[in-house]
């Protein structure tokens, strides 16, 4: 799990991101992003719903995997960014987690370049 500092803390700034924020999508998930440069950490927050999975279990699992990946390679966010992960496939639950490192990856370096 990510440090509480560079998790979101109000639901109201999320829908804040929702709404002005940009936008990226790939085959598994969508990060919708913020940038603050005032900001020196990121702020990370990974949506999964019902539709994805009935279980609580596969939608917790997918949750901490994701955040597990960023926590592992602190590189992967650059600071001053604010991004929400939103989950739309259950194989993600199961997916290795070198593949899900590298897509998450992937994804991040495309905010880099915009």
């Amino acid at each position: 799990m990510i440090s509480k500092h560079n998790r979101f803390n109000r639901r109201n700034h999320v829908r804040y991101v929702y709404r002005k924020g940009q936008f990226i999508r790939s085959k598994y998930w969508s990060l919708n992003y913020i940038s603050k440069p005032v900001d020196k950490s990121y702020k990370l927050a990974v949506v999964v719903s019902k539709k994805v999975s009935k279980r609580a279990v596969v939608r917790n699992r997918i949750r901490r995997r994701l955040f597990e990946s960023v926590r592992q390679s602190h590189q992967v966010i650059p600071p001053g960014v604010e991004v929400i992960i939103t989950v739309y496939d259950e194989s993600v639950a199961n997916m290795p987690q070198a593949e899900l490192d590298k897509l998450l990856g992937v994804s991040v370096d495309r905010i880099r370049l915009q």
